[in-house]
């Protein structure tokens, strides 16, 4: 009898594990400051904010608390900047992702009426088709 509790505890923690680690890249850091799985290069005269090579983990701004990754860029002719977000590793085990939707949110400094008009209206477009595109999966889940 212990044997199959054993075995159903550790199937049902399997599966539990797999089911939340299969779709989340990133979720909060363990503290504020450099996030260890990340990385990040400058070339000037673009600018990169980075924390010793890595993006900064602040507590300002994020959607579940106590923080998110802060990514602050200028990119300037000439220049380049490259951020990594690298996923996480646990006892050597790779995750595999599940589903194909890549998921974030962003808050810009002065907002989206700073950007020129012509790509306030490609960013009012493409947010429409992502809310046509998600109520249809609903719809489709739903039936």
């Amino acid at each position: 009898m212990r044997l199959l509790f054993g075995l159903l505890f550790l199937l049902s923690s399997l599966v539990h594990a797999g089911g939340y680690d299969s779709a989340v890249i990133f979720q909060n850091a363990a503290v504020t400051g450099p996030s260890y799985h990340s990385a990040g290069s400058v070339v000037a005269p673009s600018e990169l904010e980075l924390d010793a090579n890595k993006l900064p983990a602040r507590a300002e701004r994020f959607v579940s608390p106590p923080n998110s990754l802060r990514l602050a860029w200028t990119s300037a002719f000439g220049g380049d900047w490259r951020a990594t977000i690298k996923v996480a590793s646990q006892y050597g085990h790779r995750f595999r992702f599940t589903g194909d939707t890549l998921g974030g949110g962003a808050v810009a400094r002065r907002g989206a009426s700073a950007l020129p008009p012509q790509c306030q209206r490609r960013l009012a477009d493409r947010i429409a088709a992502a809310q046509t595109e998600r109520a249809a999966r609903q719809e489709m889940d739903a039936s």
